[in-house]
């Protein structure tokens, strides 16, 4: 039977190494006992030729044999593939039975080139070149500028330019726009070739040097996009529906780190964009308690688990249904089809929104009804939420309809590139309007109610067919919306359909007085649809590497908990930094996945415990179904987290180096814990002779990987963990604080916002247990209770905190923080 393999680095992919030396890591997997040998053939040498660098055996567990190997190659370049034998076999190569391209291992460059022409060639001469100072000394960054002709009164003035052909280019990635209101993932090799115009694009160069462009949007009435010319030059668009000249511009950065240029290009348009933003005024940004707790708040929405047809008494059942099976929720969001309409048309794209009411079928006594009967007969929600439209529904507004009765209407002409939106004519209101309409309608629902909105369709405006409307409501409407939203629900919006660029720079890009709003980070994924699950994940990790540089926190969409992608699904919520919202049928649930998902807050509430870092791709320039999983990085107070997802459709065996997940420090030691497998693995560190962790995944499989820092004080040896058993489980962290103490003791506190089992690995864990070196507490407010201590596992406490909250809360406190403070007696460790 043909052996499984894996290699570090991978085979098949291009790999930057800082050097000199590489080091190289395999598996192999296989029943037999024979006595294996793995080489690797590559062409590291001055005359390229091809030798072998025979990989010595450095451990053998079970069935898999792992294997190590360095050399120091002269040459900048090096190709490679694996070949393998079993005792007096012969030499198979093991792209015979896996067909994989060669690994290519590039050696990066020391110095980044000073000038924009090592970068690019052939570029318009009508380019205006400024070099920026990026704020970062290890990388480089430049501003390039053109003027752009001012359109007519209902015809756009368009401009296109060659920014010239990439040099020493290996691979490329670019954010395209997807689709008009939607942002999507591409990736190429030797020639850009994007089948969409892009926004930000990044070439990855044979030197390992990384170069990003961003089109900068955001000035007034101008979007400014990139596509290639067939030959692989970047071609810039600009199209200017102003009536005056408008500008196309460029940011341009280089560094050795990818995610150093992403964020310089972002740091210099908000500098550029900086005079032009909008004042919406007031706050300080700053994100209050409320604010977070409606964050982090685990939440139930009526779109797919309720379905179209929806009602006040669907949604009283789906509750009490939901409750009985012992899921609670703080924050209720109602979906689609509450709304007054005028149901012309033949489906509801088409539909158009009459009234502020809700639609007398479904709520006959009104919204305001429906949800004091909500709130009155389950006080754990505390939060809700309705759904509308940009333009108040998919079809716009009735223009037969009240509300067009009560502000000045505006008929426009829609584009016709989406083919789910029906041609011709939308009403809406005149942009001189829309701010009283957006008053007046959240003073009704903040009236009736309502604490928050996911309002869709927030491209509509930039969909118009003529200059002249696209420029008199693009901005308006968002600064109306803005407006409105902070005045009525202090900033507890949903933005959704929002990714056009000009949404992106002028709402999202800066903080201005705004703490960060919650916008949807891909297109849709439809149940029913296999491929579309995984390219929603794929797609939702790859557009944070620009997303998670701007004022919002992504939100991944809602899903189902039941179902062949749902393992998938919560653990790219979970990691994401973002949101955490289900969508249920009632008696349709995953009940374990769901408990892995939440955790129990100090207040009572059931809450997601998010990373402070929005999660991102960790693999660029990795195309969709190439044979690799998909993994998504993020970190927490010092932890490191790894998501590991099989959006392939075979299984995938690979090594997790310790160097490759996100943050990682060089310096120390940690611990790395298996989430589903329920695994604890070292201490480990970046320079041992087996410093990975090997993973094989089945068809939409995943894992998670949490690495803890090792901690060393006063002799005692330990790594915080988090809540054991929780995805996320490091987060449930807000800070803590190492005191070597008096009289031989070292003490940890915590600042935690979640109960549970809490866990923590210590070095000599039994000898510390049975000499009782161990005292820990759980204090909320004023109130401290003695927490129990066990060793389930080797040299892993567990902690039970919710039994300690319990006996100081019963079954809930005013409070948001929880201290446990852990002393460890250093006596325990002799």
């Amino acid at each position: 039977m043909f052996p499984h393999i894996a290699c570090e680095p991978p085979i098949g992919l291009v790999t930057v190494e800082t050097g000199p030396s590489i080091t190289f890591h395999a598996s192999l997997s296989a029943r037999d006992a024979g006595l294996y040998q793995v080489a690797v053939w590559h062409d590291g040498n001055t005359t390229r030729s091809w030798d072998a660098l025979e990989l010595r055996r450095v451990n053998s567990i079970n069935d898999t044999h792992y294997f190590s190997g360095s050399f120091t190659p002269p040459v900048s370049t090096v190709h490679f593939t694996l070949k393998f034998r079993s005792s007096d076999h012969e030499w198979e190569w093991l792209n015979d039975h896996e067909p994989h391209p060669d690994g290519t291992l590039v050696l990066q460059a020391q110095e980044i080139p000073a000038r924009v022409e090592d970068f690019l060639e052939g570029w318009d001469e009508s380019w205006a070149v400024e070099q920026q100072h990026s704020g970062d000394v290890a990388c480089l960054a430049w501003t390039l500028t053109a003027n752009v002709e001012p359109s007519s009164e209902s015809e756009s003035s368009w401009s296109s330019r060659s920014i010239g052909t990439p040099k020493n280019l290996l691979k490329w990635f670019a954010l395209v726009r997807h689709s008009t209101p939607w942002l999507g993932p591409r990736q190429g090799d030797a020639s850009f070739s994007p089948d969409k115009a892009a926004l930000l694009v990044s070439f990855l160069r044979g030197d390992g040097l990384h170069m990003v462009m961003l089109a900068l949007n955001g000035i007034p009435d101008c979007l400014t996009t990139f596509d290639g010319d067939g030959s692989g030059r970047v071609i810039v668009t600009t199209r200017n529906d102003g009536q005056q000249h408008g500008r196309s511009t460029v940011l341009i950065a280089a560094a050795k780190v990818l995610d150093t240029a992403i964020t310089a290009v972002v740091s210099s348009a908000k500098q550029l964009l900086a005079p032009e933003e909008s004042a919406i005024g007031g706050s300080t940004g700053e994100v209050t308690p409320d604010l977070e707790r409606w964050y982090d708040a685990f939440t139930y929405c009526t779109w797919n688990g309720l379905g179209q047809q929806l009602n006040e008494e669907k949604i009283m059942s789906a509750i009490a249904r939901l409750e009985e099976v012992g899921l609670d929720f703080p924050t209720l969001i109602i979906d689609d089809n509450w709304q007054t309409l005028d149901f012309n048309g033949n489906s509801n794209f088409e539909y158009k929104w009459a009234n502020f009411e809700a639609n007398q079928e479904g709520f006959p006594q009104g919204l305001k009804h429906t949800v004091s009967k909500i709130r009155e007969a389950h006080p754990k929600i505390k939060h809700i939420a309705v759904w509308h439209g940009m333009f108040g529904y998919w079809g716009g507004m009735d223009p037969n309809g009240h509300i067009l009765k009560c502000y000045k209407p505006r008929q426009a002409m829609k584009q016709t590139a989406e083919s789910y939106l029906s041609n011709g004519p939308i009403y809406t209101v005149q942009g001189h309007d829309i701010g009283q309409m957006y008053d007046d309608f959240y003073a009704f629902l903040a009236e009736s109610g309502i604490d928050s909105v996911k309002t869709d369709n927030s491209f509509m405006p930039d969909y118009l067919a003529e200059a002249s409307d696209r420029r008199d409501t693009v901005y308006t409407y968002q600064d109306a919306w803005l407006a409105a939203v902070k005045k009525h629900f202090q900033h507890r919006a949903i933005s959704c359909m929002s990714q056009t660029p000009q949404i992106l720079f002028h709402t999202f890009l800066a903080s201005g007085d705004r703490p960060s709003y919650l916008a949807r980070n891909s297109d849709d994924f439809f149940p029913h649809e296999p491929s579309s699950h995984t390219w929603h994940l794929f797609c939702n990790a790859h557009n944070a590497l620009l997303t998670q540089h701007l004022n919002l926190l992504p939100d991944w969409d809602m899903f189902q908990t039941a179902g062949q992608f749902a393992k998938m699904h919560a653990v790219g919520r979970c990691l994401s930094g973002g949101p955490l919202y289900i969508t249920d049928p009632p008696g349709e649930h995953d009940f374990d996945l769901i408990q892995r998902m939440i955790a129990r807050s100090i207040d009572g509430r059931s809450i997601a415990l998010r990373p402070e870092r929005v999660a991102v791709t960790m693999e660029v320039y990795v195309k969709p179904h190439s044979d690799r999983l998909l993994r998504l990085g993020t970190t927490h107070q010092g932890a490191s987290m790894l998501g590991l997802m099989n959006v392939g459709d075979g299984t995938v065996i690979e090594l997790a180096k310790l160097a490759s997940f996100p943050g990682v420090d060089t310096n120390i030691s940690y611990v790395v814990c298996k989430h589903f497998n329920a695994a604890t693995i070292g201490p480990m560190h970046v320079a041992d002779e087996l410093p990975f962790v090997s993973i094989s995944l089945g068809v939409g499989d995943v894992e998670i990987l949490s690495a803890a820092p090792v901690h060393a004080v006063g002799g005692v040896r330990f790594a915080v963990l988090g809540l054991l058993g929780k995805m996320t489980g490091a987060a449930v962290v807000r800070s803590f604080e190492i005191d070597e103490g008096g009289n031989d003791v070292v003490k940890l506190s915590l600042n935690l916002k979640a109960v549970g089992n809490f866990g923590i690995w210590l070095a000599n864990a039994q000898s510390f247990i049975a000499s009782k070196s161990i005292d820990a507490t759980l204090r909320v407010g004023e109130s401290t209770r003695n927490v129990g201590v066990s060793l389930e596992k080797h040299e892993v406490l567990e902690l039970d905190l919710e039994e300690a909250w319990r006996a100081v809360c019963g079954e809930g406190s005013t409070d948001t923080v929880a201290v446990l403070t852990v002393s460890f007696g250093k006596a325990g460790s002799h």
